[in-house]
């Protein structure tokens, strides 16, 4: 289950930056600026899932590493 939460974490995160990086660089002469409600929240998406993809990323080291020592 821990490696699970790890392997979830990691790829949420990965997803989460590939939103955020996707509005501020993948659309070339559209500044951020006058960015469309769409890209916003895609943008605002992209945030959340990196804060939660980190959580769980963490929470995933914390319970491998536990359960590899016998703690718990």
């Amino acid at each position: 289950m821990c490696v699970f939460m790890l392997v979830l974490g990691a790829l949420v995160l990965v997803f989460g930056t590939a939103a955020v990086i996707r509005f501020f660089v993948g659309h070339g002469a559209q500044r951020a600026e006058v960015a469309s409600v769409a890209r916003t929240e895609t943008m605002l998406l992209g945030v959340a899932a990196i804060a939660i993809g980190f959580l769980l990323l963490v929470f995933g080291v914390t319970g491998t590493v536990c359960q590899v020592l016998g703690i718990g």
